[in-house]
């Protein structure tokens, strides 16, 4: 999975058209390879709430949320052959340059 850390925008839930363009390519790029498996872009923290279960009290906090530099923008997931791979081409993604790409191996938990 490629999680889009972005610099806050300031609340407005855009594309830049120039970033639109790269991600629509590197989408089909990854669908022709047969790596695509999904990925989606998020609203902004404005419309997001955090939940938080303490001493079995629910905490909802709603957003914006001040205390954060970097914000999850979005995501692809995505099956490359190999690591170095997933990390080659998640370098090619704008959030790298704005801010960073988290590479993560999505866990299998099927019990069988």
């Amino acid at each position: 999975m490629l999680l889009f850390c972005d610099q806050p925008s300031g609340g407005v839930n855009h594309i830049p058209p120039d970033e639109a363009a790269v991600y629509a390519e590197l989408r089909a790029e990854a669908d022709a390879l047969g790596a695509w498996v999904t990925g989606a872009a998020l609203m902004s923290d404005e419309r997001a709430t955090r939940v938080r279960a303490v001493g079995g009290e629910i905490q909802l906090t709603d957003g914006p949320f001040a205390e954060v530099t970097d914000l999850l923008s979005g995501m692809f997931v995505v099956d490359f052959d190999s690591h170095e791979d997933a990390l080659a081409f998640a370098a090619r993604i704008p959030a790298a340059r704005n801010g960073a790409v988290e590479v993560r191996r999505v866990l299998d938990h099927d019990p069988g």
